[in-house]
């Protein structure tokens, strides 16, 4: 008891901080978030060309947010295939920080014939490599994915220059696209 008396301060102290640590309650515990999906980088394109389904497979599928004054671009490329399409509606991340690509789904957005010098492209095996007029690709689903790397389906409208004219080439388009800023 003496101790104490001499020592009140320090013993006021002690008592208060262990109450207050006893009225604490323990942070309830949050929910583990879901693990995300993995995606590889690419994809295929299925159209229809010549009367039958052709699969163009390609191992690039970018998602180019540019500067503020430029449209954000959708890049898909391997061999022989080169499609760029372009938007000017800058996308935002949600509230999870993820690519918020909700504006974008079911709205056509316009394929370029030219990309800079580059003539744009697209190998159908088996037919041939043609250029590319135009036409456009539609977002209709997404998911995120882990390290950078979403998954995309939509339709997809290839022009596309032929020996016998322009041609309209339609299909399916799903793939892992890798977001870059």
């Amino acid at each position: 008891m003496h101790w104490f008396r001499k020592n009140r301060y320090f013993g006021v102290c002690v008592l208060g901080l262990l109450m207050a640590l006893l009225s604490c309650s323990a942070p309830a515990p949050s929910e583990p978030k879901a693990k995300l999906p993995e995606f590889g980088e690419g994809g295929t394109l299925e159209l229809q060309a010549q009367g039958r389904a052709v699969t163009v497979r390609f191992d690039s599928f970018r998602l180019a947010n540019t500067d503020a004054e430029a449209p954000d671009l959708i890049e898909i490329d391997g061999p022989g295939t080169s499609v760029v399409a372009a938007f000017n509606d800058k996308l935002k991340d949600g509230q999870d920080g993820m690519s918020d690509y909700t504006p974008l789904v079911s709205k056509p957005i316009p394929i370029q014939p030219q990309a800079g010098e580059e003539e744009q492209t697209v190998n159908l095996p088996g037919l041939g490599i043609y250029p590319v007029l135009g036409g456009n690709i539609t977002l209709q689903k997404f998911q995120h994915g882990m390290d950078g790397r979403d998954w995309w389906e939509g339709s997809i409208e290839l022009r596309v220059r032929t020996a016998a004219g322009p041609s309209t080439l339609v299909g399916a388009f799903k793939g892992g696209i890798v977001p870059t800023w």
